[in-house]
């Protein structure tokens, strides 16, 4: 199962992605535009680099236990 972090994680490389329909930006450069700082705060927004950008499902593969 997936914690709140993994969503976090998730949302946040999700949020970085560039995007044609933005003029070549990302949600999270919009929404800074006109949102208060308050907002990425509240949901913990961080920055991730675009070279560190990943929306593969590899992202939040979890290991699963090996049954011995």
């Amino acid at each position: 199962s997936f914690m709140q972090s993994d969503i976090s994680l998730m949302m946040n490389h999700i949020n970085f992605y560039k995007r044609k329909s933005l003029m070549g930006k990302c949600p999270y450069d919009v929404a800074k535009a006109t949102l208060p700082e308050d907002f990425f705060i509240l949901w913990v927004l961080c920055s991730i680099p675009p070279e560190d950008i990943n929306i593969t499902p590899k992202l939040l593969n979890k290991s699963k236990p090996k049954n011995d």
